[in-house]
């Protein structure tokens, strides 16, 4: 019925645009009921004492769908016309309801009569969920169902192959008899809107189906616009794939309650800013690969070698059998094809790296360069890490990457980020991680080898060992010792897997580009023997050379703490007299850090370069001057008495 309508059944009042009356659900003595129109006819109504419109209704004996003006059946809405309709069936597929989305967006629920019209209540009409015949058949087959908000988000995910439900009405309209048809799931996983009421319905979804034990995650989809879904999240570049990842990596979803009983355990945690994650919230999974055994999915590697070797041309192999879904070497698994982003400082895209991916028979439209960001003044700079991590995001995303290939990660480091600083890179690469985690993707960063020759494998990359320390895999390329015509990658860590046999290469000319040709297993050629070989065949050098090269790769960027040197001495195999020596020649300063008479921290450092004495001088610094950074030589001031030069 219309508002005037309603008006004139319980006496109502003309109150401008309205009318005005004593409301029936309490003893009322100064009219406080409103009654309005809207836009489509149907009448308003509000107690402004506090009922509620069920009660109202109840003493008026109507029902909401009487508030609605009367219509033909069949006939348009008052607001627009219909756009789609989504059918609600029971277990064997009778229908017994429709969801019904008009243009403008507006929504209603209808149900078939006795006589074949159509009436806008549902009173009396069990309720299901959209394709729960689907449902059941999931749950059969003990699969995996996502929950989402609205039926055209079903349908996007049914596109995919996936298997997905939700419940009439939108946000918070879940039922907890919905519950009973999850039974026998492996899980569930609920992708809330990203607004609050979308959240909060999620919330109670995932309440529900604990209590029912069913297995749920609450997945949040990440870079959702406000209000945005996951039929957005599809649209803007989201795959299965990486769907599948984002579920696995998500910890199932426990109440508030756990914690609260945490909490009531502990009293004095109420108020820590730790966050912690119970493992038996955590769903287990096995490592996937992009190269089996040598390069895992969602980590980082490192690929360490000498210049000259390949280790450009070889990462662009790989970027080709990744863009075309061929098998990796020594892997027959073939996968389907996924797009690569680079970064790449040394090779040009047009005279190198687009002639090597065809020479490799890679597909140039899945692979891209990022050769650029822009800053908040629109003005295109390097990309750095971390700083732009979220544009390297954006960038695997809009080509649906499954690689990144950082190369040489030297390169790309921002300028504060000190490369021989244990704390600095690991700062860095912990979020070039967590971006290779969330996204699924696998990071492979090149990075020549530093000169000090000699120890473990893992300590011949240039920089911090923290560098080494945030990869999960770290490979290496070096010269076959039984042919310098061939070149062998050798896996020189790996903690997530059996450590897979050395595979040799030669480098081949294809036209006017270099490409890879892959030469199957190298016996005895580990990571280690490549090392030793290089030393034998005198391309090594002698323990004070090896420490003299170690402290002028160690201390080229500036100062390192004391403690800094002695640490990575010790992993690179270096005696400490060794090191003494070394330190004498090259003449490193040891310097203490901090103000006069405080405590502070020694830092060892290269010496400033020597120039010459002015002309006129005679001796050598015969009036306490001192070797200065600027050109020339600078008269100044003894060195401070926490000051070690070593001549």
């Amino acid at each position: 019925m219309t508002g005037a309508e309603l008006a004139a059944r319980v006496d109502g009042r003309r109150n401008g645009a309205g009318w005005s009356a004593k409301c029936p659900a309490h003893e009322d003595r100064r009219a406080s009921l409103s009654i309005g129109e809207g836009d489509d006819g149907r009448a308003l109504l509000k107690c402004h004492a506090g009922c509620g419109l069920g009660a109202i209704l109840d003493k008026l004996g109507l029902r909401e769908a009487d508030l609605f003006p009367a219509r033909e059946p069949g006939a348009a809405h008052a607001r627009g016309r219909i756009v789609a309709t989504y059918d609600y069936t029971d277990q064997a597929g009778v229908l017994l309801y429709q969801v019904v989305r008009f243009e403008p967006k507006d929504f209603r629920q209808r149900r078939p009569d006795g006589v074949g019209g159509w009436t806008w209540s549902l009173d009396g009409v069990r309720r299901v969920l959209y394709r729960l015949p689907r449902v059941l058949g999931t749950a059969k087959a003990s699969g995996v169902v996502y929950v989402v908000e609205g039926e055209k988000d079903v349908e996007a995910l049914e596109a995919l192959g996936l298997v997905a439900t939700c419940n009439a009405g939108g946000a918070g309209k879940w039922r907890p008899e919905y519950a009973e048809h999850f039974g026998g799931l492996r899980g569930v996983v609920t992708l809330p809107d990203n607004d609050s009421p979308g959240r909060a319905h999620a919330r109670d979804v995932a309440r529900s189906l604990h209590a029912a034990g069913v297995p749920v995650k609450l997945l949040e989809l990440p870079i959702l616009p406000e209000k945005g879904d996951v039929s957005d999240w599809l649209a803007a570049g989201g795959t299965r794939a990486r769907l599948d990842e984002l579920r696995k990596a998500a910890p199932r979803w426990e109440p508030a309650s756990e914690a609260d009983a945490m909490r009531a355990a502990d009293p004095e945690a109420d108020d820590s800013p730790a966050v912690l994650v119970k493992v038996s919230s955590v769903e287990p999974e096995r490592v996937e690969w992009l190269w089996m055994h040598r390069i895992p999915r969602g980590k980082v590697t490192v690929l360490d070698g000498d210049p000259g070797l390949g280790k450009s041309t070889m990462t662009l192999d790989l970027a080709a059998r990744v863009s075309t879904g061929r098998p990796m070497p020594g892997d027959e698994r073939e996968r389907e094809p996924a797009g690569v982003v680079l970064l790449t400082a040394e090779d040009g895209i047009a005279d190198t790296i687009r002639p090597r991916l065809e020479a490799a028979g890679g597909d140039l439209e899945r692979v891209a360069v990022l050769t650029a960001v822009r800053d908040s003044d629109g003005k295109p700079r390097l990309p750095v890490i971390p700083d732009d991590v979220e544009p390297i995001r954006q960038a695997l995303r809009a080509v649906g990457a499954s690689l990144l290939v950082v190369d040489p990660l030297m390169a790309f480091l921002n300028g504060r980020v000190d490369s021989h600083r244990d704390q600095d890179v690991r700062g860095a690469l912990h979020l070039l991680a967590d971006l290779a985690g969330c996204e699924g993707v696998s990071v492979v960063i090149v990075r020549h080898l530093n000169k000090a020759g000699g120890g473990h494998p893992i300590y011949r990359g240039g920089g911090s060992i923290g560098i080494i320390g945030a990869a999960r895999a770290g490979l290496l390329v070096a010269p076959d010792p039984k042919d310098d015509t061939r070149r062998v990658v050798a896996v020189s860590k790996s903690n997530l897997g059996p450590v897979p046999p050395s595979l040799a290469y030669r480098l081949v000319q294809s036209g006017d580009a270099s490409r890879i040709d892959w030469e199957g297993v190298a016996e005895g050629c580990s990571a280690s023997d490549l090392l030793a070989a290089q030393r034998d065949d005198g391309e090594g050098a002698g323990p004070r050379e090896e420490a003299e090269a170690f402290l002028r790769e160690l201390l080229a960027q500036g100062p390192v703490p004391a403690k800094d040197v002695e640490r990575d001495r010790r992993a690179a195999g270096i005696s400490e007299r060794t090191l003494d020596r070394a330190k004498a020649r090259l003449g490193v300063r040891a310097r203490k850090e901090g103000r006069p008479g405080e405590a502070g921290r020694w830092a060892w450092s290269l010496p400033e370069e020597r120039h010459e004495p002015s002309k006129g001088a005679k001796g050598a610094n015969p009036d306490g001057w001192h070797p200065s950074a600027e050109v020339g030589t600078l008269r100044g001031p003894a060195p401070p008495q926490d000051e070690e030069i070593i001549t």
